[in-house]
């Protein structure tokens, strides 16, 4: 149960992947970038061991400072729901988290490509490194899909952990092992 834990309290982080697809995305405008779908009503289920699930659902648009935000809550085992606001840039996927935006996602991803995720609010910090390309099954299928390394440090304690995440394009998140703990897609909807 302790890993179950963790990988609810990482999953929280990032927020951040045998599977049926329930149906397609809507809406074209949703995945026109190809690379992460982000609409209003996507909603993302994941299965691990024992039953866990994490589901990750895009709500209604809010706009700061002259910008359009999309709420993506988190609903995660033990720790509730948590809520990222996110947006689409040329260079990727900004999260915006108690006044303070970056990037949490580059696309496209390039081998080689790094970034920092580094939200005060959080108690970690993630070095996100892609890894390359792989095909991986999911939703019913093999399709290629791009691995990320997320290397997160707790900035209190110093612990640190590794973690891996496909993103496949229009699917976006679709596997990950989160302290070392596998979550699978088992639907992509939209509400």
């Amino acid at each position: 149960m302790t890993k179950a834990l963790a990988a609810a309290a990482a999953l929280g982080f990032l927020g951040a992947a045998s599977i049926v697809l329930s149906r397609e995305p809507a809406s074209p405008a949703a995945t026109a970038a190809g690379d992460y779908p982000l609409g209003s009503g996507l909603k993302w289920v994941y299965r691990g061991p024992a039953g866990l699930e994490v589901i990750r659902h895009i709500g209604c648009a809010r706009t700061i400072d002259g910008l359009t935000y999309l709420e993506m809550r988190y609903r995660l085992p033990v720790y509730g729901t948590r809520t990222l606001l996110m947006r689409r840039t040329e260079g990727g996927v900004v999260g915006r988290l108690e006044g303070v935006e970056q990037t949490i996602l580059k696309f496209p991803m390039r081998t080689g490509d790094r970034w920092t995720i580094d939200f005060p609010a959080w108690n970690e910090v993630a070095e996100c490194t892609v890894e390359g390309q792989e095909p991986i099954r999911f939703l019913n299928r093999e399709a290629p899909a791009t691995r990320l390394r997320v290397a997160r440090r707790n900035r209190h304690s110093g612990r640190t952990s590794v973690d891996t995440e496909w993103y496949a394009p229009h699917v976006g998140l679709a596997r990950m092992v989160v302290w070392g703990i596998p979550l699978e897609l088992i639907r992509l909807e939209r509400d």
